[in-house]
């Protein structure tokens, strides 16, 4: 029996494993969606794999996704031959992944926080100067920050 799996190119940066299976389960039942991920960064690189159930499905999927604009992005389908069995277990992200993102989780102190709104808001008065300077009125709002606790 040929495996039903499928190879999308050019997905958008944002599309994830989850959003992926709901999309193509519209069209008949999915085993499994993978998506190609860099070891350094853990960021996508633009394309992934839908293995379907049936072999029908994936041809008519095949057929509908080559061409297919989602999210500014015209996507590309093909069937992957000789899948391999490990193709949907889980990627290993690499370390400085994991580090980038407990770096951003962490808190704030009340001068880091501080130190961060003040760039914020002068990045906003240069755009408000740029739009004043080209005509337009606009008035861009003030940053409010907002206590998530």
């Amino acid at each position: 029996m040929q495996k039903a799996v499928l190879r999308i190119s050019n997905l958008p940066n944002t599309f994830a494993e989850a959003p992926m299976k709901k999309f193509f389960n519209q069209f008949g039942r999915v085993l499994h969606t993978k998506i190609w991920r860099s070891q350094r960064t853990g960021n996508s690189c633009g394309f992934g794999f839908v293995q379907f159930e049936d072999l029908e499905v994936a041809k008519v999927v095949n057929q509908m996704m080559n061409g297919y604009l989602l999210f500014g992005k015209i996507l590309k389908s093909e069937f992957v031959k000789d899948a391999q069995e490990n193709l949907f277990k889980d990627q290993v992200i690499g370390e400085n992944k994991q580090v980038f993102m407990q770096k951003i989780n962490r808190p704030y102190s009340e001068e880091e926080f501080t130190a961060e709104m003040e760039k914020v808001k002068k990045i906003y008065a240069e755009k408000q100067e740029k739009l004043t300077k080209a005509g337009i009125e606009y008035q861009i709002p003030d940053v409010i920050a907002v206590d998530l606790e």
